[in-house]
């Protein structure tokens, strides 16, 4: 015999001799243990959409004028609406002054989840007459 057609032979009686039902074979299967469970599948989790997350930013660039004050009050509101985002620009006359303010640069007022809630949040911010956007962040 060749050596290969040997070796198939050999391998083919050992694969015989192991799998076959003999009693003194030591790899026979056992019976499962009873007290033994299977383990439990674990569900893979739901793939859950990402929440998108926007931000509504808003400037006014037109000018406004608040009502006629005195000097120290006007120059209070300046200082209050500069640390708001504002320029503002205090116009004296005698006794009296009018402040003038704009916001010409965007500013975020408000970043909400959902674009429906963003731009309602924008569309407010358009009643009281500023200009709003709506960015996607997320």
């Amino acid at each position: 015999m060749p050596s290969r057609t040997r070796w198939l032979t050999l391998a083919a009686v050992a694969a015989a001799a192991l799998f076959s039902g003999a009693p003194d074979s030591s790899l026979q299967a056992q019976p499962p243990k009873a007290g033994a469970k299977k383990p439990a599948k674990k569900k893979q989790p739901r793939r859950v959409a990402a929440q998108h997350v926007f931000k509504v930013q808003v400037r006014n660039p037109h000018w406004q004028v608040s009502g006629v004050t005195s000097k120290p009050i006007a120059h209070a509101t300046a200082r209050r609406l500069k640390s708001q985002g504002w320029s503002a620009r205090v116009k004296a006359k005698s006794n009296l002054a009018v402040v003038r303010y704009r916001m010409m640069r965007w500013h975020t007022k408000a970043v909400v989840p959902g674009k429906a809630r963003a731009n309602a949040v924008a569309n407010t911010l358009r009643a009281r007459r500023f200009q709003a956007r709506v960015l996607k962040i997320k």
